[in-house]
């Protein structure tokens, strides 16, 4: 028996063959269309103006023939309805219970769950859009993360000027994930660059920095932007879930630290933006183009009013050995610490600057050489006797150093470079020294 399909495939022949009429009809009248206006002669229509009249009268007919075609679809038997009524039907009793008021209320609820979560998403990236502050930013993170994973506790650890010591900057929940401060190489997610997850039910391989549960999962998401690594978001959840779940938790976990990584990476390129004239990216100390500035206005001011001023360069006796044995990471690391240190064993006056890699140079105004030579030792004798823990090694170099005078051993500024250099280079010839013009 299969006369139902009859008037379905008569209905659907008859709304082909109208079709294939309205489209010829309109074929019919475009030609024409474009007859009449090739036959009008150009002192009526410019060939510019023709093709424009072209364009609208084909445009025009297209309208017309879309809505044609739209209400034929309404008025005349759609196939579909009658094809549906012999295709297999789902199971009454699931088609029974869809439709009751229970899977109704909870399609609803879930929907405004739903919108609820896009709501607050949006918020946070307009603010993040705005490049909101900072406090603002992470309390609208702090929100996001309570709303979209209630049941869990989480906190989000960054750097705070030490680039191996993460600080807690704010957590949520019942529960507590880690302490309020952390080291990167306790988390696995700082080497692999992705989520790590902890089963506290099966512990081999774990995050270290976490507090150990009876139950329940962790997951830790890199903060990261630019490919520089700013934190790290922590979330605890104290009962499993299944693996669909746990694949949702962790795509939004992913996008929210990703997101956050952006903003952290651009709110450090506006201040890098703001200092770079003036500051070197790695050591915080002032690069080359100011101490060049400084040193000529410097210079001015002692020619003008009689006054002498001093320089030092130095170096990490073993940065060449920490970058081949450790890699550059280890050894930029290096200079961090020493660019962190050497502020406070110059005067207020100084100027410390970085010259080049591993090249430090310090402008003394008003020094004298004994002046000079007193705070070069000072600074020889601190760095030197520096031990500093990064990961597995143990950073420790002594330094080499060349000081100048104006006028004692230099009348300008290039001069004082370039005799501080060459002092310099004298001095790493045996390491660990202070050179002089009077000692060398």
């Amino acid at each position: 028996m299969s006369f139902p399909e009859l008037p379905a495939e008569g209905g659907n022949n008859y709304i082909i063959q109208m079709n294939w009429f309205a489209y010829f009809i309109w074929f019919v009248l475009f030609i024409a269309g474009v007859c009449f206006t090739y036959y009008t002669p150009q002192a009526t229509l410019s060939l510019s103006q023709k093709f424009l009249y072209i364009s609208i009268w084909g445009a025009a007919l297209g309208v017309i023939l879309t809505a044609v075609l739209s209400r034929k679809g309404k008025t005349e038997p759609s196939g579909e309805q009658t094809t549906s009524e012999t295709t297999p039907q789902e199971d009454p009793e699931t088609a029974k219970n869809s439709g009751t008021p229970e899977s109704q209320t909870d399609t609803s609820s879930e929907k405004k769950e739903f919108l609820a979560h896009l709501e607050s998403w949006s918020q946070f990236c307009e603010a993040i859009a705005k490049a909101r502050p900072f406090p603002e930013i992470v309390g609208g993170l702090r929100s996001l993360l309570s709303e979209i994973y209630p049941e869990s506790s989480g906190a989000l650890y960054m750097y705070n000027g030490n680039l191996m010591e993460q600080i807690q900057i704010f957590a949520f929940g019942n529960h507590s994930v880690g302490s309020e401060r952390i080291h990167s190489e306790e988390c696995l997610s700082f080497d692999r660059g992705e989520i790590s997850m902890n089963d506290f039910s099966n512990l081999t391989i774990f995050c270290t920095h976490l507090h150990r549960h009876t139950e329940g999962y962790s997951l830790c998401a890199p903060v990261e932007g630019m490919e520089e690594h700013f934190g790290t978001l922590v979330l605890y959840f104290p009962e499993m879930q299944p693996k669909e779940t746990l694949r949702e938790q962790k795509t939004a976990l992913k996008i929210i630290a990703a997101t956050f990584g952006v903003y952290a990476a651009n709110q450090k390129l506006n201040i890098l933006f703001e200092t770079h004239s003036i500051r070197d990216p790695l050591t915080s100390l002032f690069n080359r183009r100011y101490m060049e500035e400084s040193l000529a206005r410097e210079v001015f001011a002692a020619v003008r009013h009689d006054i002498p001023i001093g320089m030092i360069m130095f170096r990490p006796d073993s940065y060449n050995a920490i970058r081949e044995t450790h890699g550059l990471r280890t050894a930029e690391q290096l200079l961090w610490e020493i660019g962190q240190r050497v502020p406070h064993y110059i005067r207020g006056e100084d100027i410390p600057c970085r010259f080049d890699a591993n090249t430090f140079c310090i402008i003394l105004p008003g020094a004298n050489p004994e002046i000079t030579l007193t705070r070069a030792e000072k600074i020889r004798y601190e760095i030197g006797n520096l031990e500093i823990s990064y990961g597995n090694v143990l950073l420790s170099s002594t330094l080499s150093l060349g000081t100048a005078n104006i006028p004692k051993s230099a009348s300008n500024g290039e001069q004082l470079i370039h005799n501080s250099l060459a002092l310099l280079s004298e001095a790493e010839l045996t390491g660990n020294c202070v050179k002089t013009p009077e000692n060398s």
